[in-house]
């Protein structure tokens, strides 16, 4: 959905659309979370360069994959896109394995202990045991019947092939996800604060005093001069996500909140707005916006430098 921006220069870096300087659509919250709202504000290189070094990030916070994974009957294709891409884990009596999901079935990944033992699947461990033989200039005969040996073992009970001790187990009943992945930086709503601020400034977002806290977010810091973020969460999920100002005066302060849980407020202590507060609620279940003042639900004060 293009929410509109009749500028041709980016908001990061404030060169104008050319030849050179193609443009590329910017989402307000990244399409990897259910964003679907965007508007042409930056140029292709800005909008790559924190696309990869910032928003490729929030897929790997655990508070993110717990939302979505909470939301997986109202969310199931953005919860389905979520399990392809999330190491799921479960643990035996060998140890923990590793897997992923493709396909609707989760492939085994190959672990190795210290010890030097691995955890893998069949197919890869039978591959494995193929190559190596052939490597070593074993006959046919000699791999037909190491394969046949490999096939017929009697799961759970140790056997060896070619110097190489196997062990067939039975795959997990269940596999979760590891919640072992790192917060997204606060760099992350400072840029999605931003976008939203600068669309709301319109052309006076290019403003040249704005170039520190433009330099401040496209580096991927979460705090200047003109900017300060802080997060927090809330007590339920929701397939939505809000966008807006929770206060114009005596500065603006923009408020991030994703699945109705996670929460950033970002205040921006130079900018002081006339309007009444006013924001932009996503629905993720039926890809509607709708005007929506989001509440500051305590007094903030502006951390000292």
């Amino acid at each position: 959905m293009d929410l509109g921006w009749p500028f041709r220069r980016c908001i990061l870096c404030c060169r104008d659309l050319s030849e050179d300087v193609p443009f590329s659509r910017a989402h307000v919250i990244p399409d990897s979370i259910g964003g679907f709202a965007w508007a042409w504000t930056k140029c292709k290189e800005c909008n790559e360069e924190v696309g990869s070094s910032i928003e490729a990030a929030v897929v790997r916070d655990d508070s993110i994959v717990f939302s979505v994974n909470a939301l997986r009957d109202e969310l199931p294709d953005l919860a389905a896109k979520f399990d392809e891409r999330t190491q799921w884990v479960a643990q035996t009596h060998h140890g923990p394995i590793e897997a992923r999901l493709r396909d609707g079935a989760f492939q085994l990944l190959t672990t190795k202990d210290k010890d030097g033992a691995r955890r893998q699947s069949s197919a890869d461990a039978r591959r494995g045991l193929e190559t190596r033989m052939r490597r070593e200039g074993r006959t046919d005969g000699e791999i037909d019947a190491a394969l046949a040996l490999f096939d017929q073992a009697e799961k759970g009970m140790p056997f060896e092939i070619s110097g190489e001790t196997f062990v067939h187990g039975e795959m997990p009943d269940t596999l979760g996800l590891p919640f072992d992945g790192r917060p997204v930086s606060d760099a992350f709503p400072s840029l999605i604060a931003f976008h939203f601020l600068a669309l709301a400034l319109g052309e006076q977002a290019y403003d040249p005093r704005l170039n520190e806290m433009r330099a401040a977010v496209r580096a991927g810091e979460s705090r200047s001069a003109w900017h300060v973020a802080e997060s927090g969460i809330e007590r339920k999920y929701e397939p939505v996500h809000l966008v807006g100002f929770a206060q114009c005066r005596p500065h603006a302060v923009v408020r991030v909140q994703l699945f109705g849980w996670n929460v950033w407020r970002v205040h921006f202590p130079r900018i002081v707005l006339g309007d009444e507060p006013i924001g932009l609620r996503f629905d993720l279940k039926r890809k509607t916006i709708a005007l929506a003042r989001p509440r500051l639900t305590n007094p903030l004060v502006v951390p000292a430098d």
